[in-house]
């Protein structure tokens, strides 16, 4: 016989299931692995449960039995790394560990002398950054008014200070009240980058007049390779300013053409010691690349240490 208390506990238990059922489908969705149900006691009116999420199904006195719910973990991982990326591409983002006293290049910018490296440095470390676009005008200054604003000017800043920091003080006192990145590096720009007819003569002598000596092959051609790149940045190729823009070929002649000046003045400054290769490069047509010159001229040099030992203690104490 059913005392009357344990038939209302019966009539209760319909509940009880949609209450369980209904709590495992919220799990599901919050991606909770397995929740902890606690149920409320039996002499309520109702049931109750209250899903922690901490792994596992308690009862006063009894515990619930364990449910074979796969675990979910994926969605909200996913969903973060998503996230992270999103963050990091966006130039307006600023990691945790930037500090407007980084010094991101080095040397210093001191002048229309190393005005050319220094901008291909400083240039480099801000896209790797991903605040370049900053300075050329890509990621335009929104309005005051507009929520972006405040994380434009915290950048804005962030990247002004990197520059200052990359100056000489001197320099970074004429351009310490200018409020906008893009204007400082401008300034800069403008003031040094001007194509300087001593310096383009100076660099003319020294290319022309640099010679092997004692250097070995590889510091030969570090050295010229220094001198062309900077003489490149004083002169730069051409752009085609045709409307609409022509299909010749013209740039691509011009370095070819650069490239040819280049593979002469490596192969003249070179030592006597050099002079078979000289000929058979200089007769071929058309002349190989640079790098193949140079690559050439490193396994002769390597055929003439072998053969001529002294000749790689002379260089060993020019070193």
């Amino acid at each position: 016989m059913w005392e009357k208390g344990s038939w209302q506990e019966v009539r209760r238990a319909p509940r009880f299931v949609i209450s369980v059922i209904t709590a495992f489908v919220a799990c599901f969705y919050r991606g909770i692995s397995t929740p902890r149900m606690l149920l409320v006691q039996p002499w309520r009116t109702s049931y109750a449960v209250v899903v922690t999420g901490a792994g596992e199904a308690s009862q006063p006195g009894t515990q619930a039995p364990s449910m074979n719910q796969p675990p979910i973990h994926t969605v909200p991982h996913v969903v973060s790394q998503r996230g992270q990326v999103e963050d990091i591409e966006n130039p307006l983002h600023l990691n945790v560990n930037e500090s407007p006293n980084n010094i991101l290049v080095s040397p210093p910018l001191t002048g229309s002398a190393n005005y050319g490296s220094w901008s291909i440095a400083i240039q480099v470390a801000l896209e790797v950054k991903n605040k370049w676009s900053l300075v050329d005008g890509s990621t335009e200054a929104p309005d005051r008014s507009q929520i972006h604003y405040p994380a434009w000017r915290r950048c804005n800043l962030m990247v002004k200070s990197w520059i200052l920091k990359a100056v000489h003080p001197s320099i970074a006192q004429s351009v310490l009240y200018m409020d906008v990145a893009k204007d400082v590096w401008n300034d800069l720009r403008r003031r040094f980058s001007q194509r300087d007819a001593h310096r383009i003569s100076y660099l003319q002598t020294e290319i022309y007049g640099l010679k092997q000596g004692n250097l070995s092959v590889n510091e030969y051609y570090t050295e010229c390779r220094s001198l062309w790149e900077e003489m490149n940045k004083m002169r730069p190729l051409p752009i085609c300013k045709c409307i609409p823009k022509c299909s010749c070929d013209l740039v691509d002649q011009v370095r070819k053409d650069r490239e040819i000046d280049q593979i002469i003045q490596f192969l003249q400054g070179l030592n006597n010691d050099y002079n078979s290769l000289k000929s058979s490069v200089l007769v071929l047509d058309p002349l190989p690349d640079l790098y193949k010159v140079f690559v050439m001229a490193e396994k002769l040099e390597r055929h003439l240490n072998d053969t001529n030992p002294n000749l790689e203690i002379v260089h060993a104490n020019a070193v």
